[in-house]
């Protein structure tokens, strides 16, 4: 344990300020979940727990379409908070899957860890082992089969008297089986409220996640039972009062998947199916070209975002709403100072910019913003391409529309950019602006899909050292009498893809995309530090959230 424990503390910082990084580092391919946790998970805990809690939380994010969530990581740290602070756990559950996660991933989760305290942490390798190994060898005569429905008979069994014993001999499990059980029964009570006033937009997704009757995982831990008990106590009828536990058992288990499970699930399909679920934005630009019914135009400048309004502005219905949206917006920004010494590099390459979201719409939303908000001349209106012949572009068109059109269309090239002329782009428009020190922009954001280390590597692919490159920068820029505090720092965002962030010398490098971090980035004036990316992971976790003793 020795060499791991030293492995995992090097990656603890030496500033104090940074301690976020220690569980942010699970991002790290290096580390093995169940093996470094408990080391990693102590020190972060010992300096700051609300911290680490908070971080643990992001592990299982799924609500802002990151594409990536370290599913494992969580369940060791779920795993590790068990053991070590199970109060905190167990009274955190409704705080963080009830409010934190609107699409209720976490709802899944609260089961898994269930599962997974009474099974064994490495369940799931363990099954999936048990599986390869079994193979199709399956023998099918009528020896075999039964031979196998007696193990399944038998299995199911032991599952279900490990269950009882542990809620009976386990206190700690027993309080989280039961704080889980009861936030199930409330949302489900309250899904059921909403489907009787047809409010199936407003219904949530605990009913997919809550194990259904003869599930191999209601089977281990009965929390279907516990929660159908709790919905249809037995108070709430006299036929429940003269019937054995077992029958009531059975009977409101029963009840559960016919009047609330089922009915919640349909209505889910349903809704899903049939493609009526309102679009926020356009519902938004559609209220604001309509005046919501008394024939005035209301528009709040921070509404929308940048790639909202970018989405929508060629749509025949609301795009000359969007380009009203866009000058507010911009006008909004403009009063309050922010963001009006940047240039954006924007990658708009069909094939790096693909996915779930639309990353080039934040790509170039991004773009045209930071170019309309820069005040030197040089600088206003202007972006810059990401490609290894990068170009200052003066962005074309009369409105918002044409804007778009003019950036999507620019030369990326690929999926590498060269920096160093990136840089020498600037210091040329720097020069030939005769401008001063404080006039040279200060920050350059890098808008792509694109990991730093690939789009650096330059065409031989091979790796280049940031620090020289940088060393060589300062050095173009002093012969032009610009000293090292007037080079511009590079801002390298990666939008598809969370990473850990970290920072070089005149390079800040951090990943993933959300509303909620690319307000963070507007409301700071682009202002993104490890510490600021770990409270955006947790933007909705409320006030109720605490360390238990």
């Amino acid at each position: 344990m020795e060499k791991e424990e030293a492995f995992v503390l090097s990656l603890v910082p030496n500033k104090e300020e940074d301690s976020v990084f220690m569980v942010a580092h699970f991002n790290n391919n290096n580390i093995s979940p169940t093996l470094h946790f408990p080391i990693l998970s102590s020190y972060a805990w010992s300096h700051n727990p609300l911290t680490t809690l908070k971080l643990i939380c992001n592990l299982r994010d799924c609500s802002n379409d990151l594409g990536k969530s370290d599913e494992e990581a969580f369940y060791a740290a779920a795993f590790w908070l068990h053991q070590n602070h199970p109060k905190t756990l167990a009274c955190n559950v409704a705080s963080i899957a009830g409010e934190f996660s609107q699409s209720v991933a976490l709802m899944h989760d609260l089961v898994e860890i269930l599962y997974r305290l009474l099974q064994g942490q490495d369940v799931r390798r363990r099954r999936e082992k048990e599986k390869a190994a079994a193979g199709g060898n399956h023998n099918n005569n009528s020896i075999s089969r039964r031979r196998r429905r007696r193990e399944k008979v038998i299995d199911i069994a032991m599952a279900k008297k490990k269950a009882v014993e542990r809620y009976v001999g386990d206190q700690n499990y027993q309080f989280l089986h039961e704080r889980v059980s009861d936030l199930f029964a409330e949302k489900l009570k309250s899904d059921t409220e909403k489907l009787k006033k047809q409010d199936i937009h407003e219904i949530s997704s605990t009913s997919y996640f809550c194990p259904s009757i003869d599930s191999s995982m209601e089977r281990a831990t009965l929390l279907c039972e516990s929660v159908a008990r709790k919905i249809f106590p037995r108070e709430s009828s006299p036929e429940y009062q003269v019937v054995s536990e077992a029958r009531y058992a059975y009977r409101v288990r029963d009840r559960l998947r016919k009047e609330v499970l089922v009915p919640l699930i349909n209505a889910l399909d349903y809704f899903d199916d049939s493609g009526t679920k309102p679009c926020a934005v356009k519902k938004y630009l559609e209220d604001v070209k309509g005046g919501h019914g008394g024939g005035k135009c209301n528009i709040a400048a921070g509404a929308l975002l940048p790639n909202d309004i970018v989405g929508y502005a060629d749509d025949v219905d609301v795009g000359q709403v969007a380009e009203l949206q866009w000058k507010a917006m911009v006008m909004g920004f403009k009063k309050q100072g922010k963001l009006n010494n940047c240039l954006a590099v924007c990658d708009v390459s069909s094939s790096s910019m693909a996915g779930i979201q639309n990353y080039m719409d934040v790509s170039v939303g991004l773009g045209l913003l930071l170019s309309q908000l820069s005040e030197d001349p040089c600088w206003k209106g202007k972006v810059i391409s990401f490609s290894l012949n990068p170009e200052l572009h003066l962005v074309g068109g009369d409105d918002l529309k044409s804007k778009c059109e003019f950036v999507r269309r620019m030369d990326c090239g690929g999926s590498k950019i060269d920096l160093h002329k990136v840089f020498d782009l600037i210091l040329e428009a720097a020069v030939k602006g005769n401008l001063k020190a404080e006039q040279m922009v200060k920050k350059v954001f890098v808008f792509t899909n694109t990991c730093f280390e690939v789009a650096n590597s330059g065409n031989d692919n091979k790796k280049s050292c940031w620090e020289s490159d940088y060393k060589a920068i300062r050095s173009k820029f002093k012969e032009k009498g610009y000293e090292e505090n007037a080079v511009p720092k590079i801002v390298y965002w990666k939008l598809d893809m969370l990473v850990v962030p970290r920072r070089r010398p005149g390079l800040a490098i951090f990943g993933g995309f959300s509303a909620d971090l690319l307000k963070l980035f507007l409301d700071n004036d682009g202002q993104v530090s490890p510490y600021h990316v770990m409270e955006w992971k947790q933007p909705s976790l409320p006030n109720t959230i605490k360390i238990w003793a």
